[in-house]
């Protein structure tokens, strides 16, 4: 946990964050300096989803495109969402990461792995539905359990992964 503390002073952290592969800690860092330009004071959902666009550029463009899925409709949107602005003395993590968080260390446990890595973070994104991502894709036409699928049978080709 102390990685987390280091980079992010002030922000309101799980006590699992301590289970991060170094892809996952990739992903979360670069979601928090997302947040942090765009003056945002928590991170969320789509902060994770447009930081794994950043960190893991081919995985998702493969992604999308087995999705049928257009990249510039999916950043535009999700780059434009409002979020909550304010002072703070420091970055929150909104309810929705949280479950997020808590699904990506659920994926891991399940494979039998005890750290997160990117890959269950983006599936943690699209396991709870009421994410703005989630609703984001089913209107781009691309179901959650679709998504979660197809994450899968990408992770196993990348990285010889048993999904």
């Amino acid at each position: 946990m102390r990685w987390i503390r280091s980079w992010f002073p002030g922000l309101d952290f799980e006590t699992y964050t301590d289970k991060f592969a170094s892809s996952a800690r990739a992903v979360f860092r670069q979601a928090y300096e997302h947040a942090k330009q765009l003056g945002h004071t928590q991170m969320n959902d789509e902060d994770v989803l447009l930081a794994f666009a950043q960190t893991e550029r081919s995985f998702l463009d493969e992604l999308l495109k087995r999705l049928n899925v257009d990249k510039e409709s999916v950043l535009q949107r999700l780059s434009s969402n409002p979020n909550q602005y304010g002072v703070s003395a420091g970055m929150k993590i909104s309810e929705g990461l949280r479950n997020v968080m808590r699904h990506a260390l659920e994926t891991a446990r399940e494979r039998g792995r005890a750290h997160i890595e990117s890959i269950d973070l983006l599936i943690g994104v699209f396991r709870d539905e009421r994410n703005l991502s989630v609703k984001l894709f089913e209107e781009l036409g691309a179901g959650r359990e679709d998504v979660i699928k197809i994450i899968r049978e990408l992770a196993s080709e990348y990285n010889g992964v048993n999904w």
